[in-house]
């Protein structure tokens, strides 16, 4: 591979990364707010962790 081979690489790379990251946050958003329509008024940053570790072993 070439230098710009590698560049495109990463970028690629770069992008998944980014897309499994928002589609992470998304998923700690909803339940979250789907908690606070349940009545679960406190949630840690523990639970949001929790969540996204979850969510990224997906």
């Amino acid at each position: 591979m070439d230098y710009k081979e590698l560049n495109e690489l990463r970028y690629e790379t770069d992008a998944i990364k980014l897309k499994k990251d928002q589609e992470v946050a998304k998923t700690v958003i909803c339940l979250c707010q789907e908690w606070r329509i349940n009545g679960i008024e406190k949630i840690t940053p523990q639970m949001v962790a929790a969540i996204a570790e979850l969510t990224k072993s997906i």
